[in-house]
C-alpha cells in the first residue's frame, strides 16, 4: 500500500511540474527562483523558470517568440516572453489582441526585444488603451520616457 501511495504523489507531482495551473503559474511568478517567464498568447499559459536559457528552451517549437520583455536596461534582469502561432505580417498593424501585462510586469518593463517580425507598442492603460510608446522594432537597450510606464502592449 506504501508504494501505491508513493506513485500516486510522484504522479501528480510529476504532472504539476509538466504543466502548472494558472494559479500554480501566479505563484511561480513571484518566488525567487522563477525570474524567466514565458506566455503563450493564444492560450494564456504562463510558465516561469529560473534562468532565461530554461524559459527560452521551453517555448513550443511550433511557435514563434513575438517579443521578450526585461526589469533591468540593456536587457539584464528578470525576463518575460510572448509568443504565439503565427509571426506578424510586418505592417505595424495589430497582428495579436492587445495584451494587458500582469500585475507583476505593470510598470516594470525598462528594455525589450520585438521578435516574429513584430513591431512592439507600450501602452499606458490596460487593453491598448491610453498613450503609446514609439513602435519598436528593433531592440531597445533603454526605453526612455517609457521606462517603467506601461500597463499594455500591442503586438504588429
Amino acid at each position: 500500500m506504501g508504494v501505491t501511495v508513493l506513485a500516486v504523489a510522484l504522479t501528480s507531482l510529476s504532472a504539476s511540474l509538466a504543466y502548472p495551473s494558472p494559479a500554480s503559474a501566479s505563484v511561480a511568478k513571484t518566488g525567487a527562483a522563477a525570474r524567466h517567464c514565458i506566455e503563450d498568447v493564444d492560450a494564456g499559459r504562463v510558465r516561469c523558470f529560473g534562468s532565461s536559457r530554461g524559459a527560452d528552451a521551453a517555448i513550443p517549437a511550433d511557435r514563434v517568440r513575438l517579443g521578450k520583455f526585461f526589469d533591468g536596461r540593456d536587457y539584464q534582469g528578470a525576463s518575460f516572453s510572448l509568443y504565439g502561432a503565427k509571426t506578424c505580417r510586418h505592417d505595424n498593424g495589430d497582428d495579436y489582441s492587445p495584451y494587458t501585462l500582469s500585475n507583476e510586469w505593470t510598470n516594470r518593463i525598462r528594455s525589450l526585444i520585438p521578435e516574429g517580425n513584430c513591431y512592439l507598442t507600450l501602452r499606458s492603460a490596460p487593453d491598448g488603451q491610453g498613450g503609446s510608446s514609439p513602435a519598436y522594432k528593433t531592440g531597445a537597450a533603454s526605453l526612455g520616457a517609457w521606462d517603467r510606464s506601461s500597463k499594455s502592449v500591442t503586438i504588429g
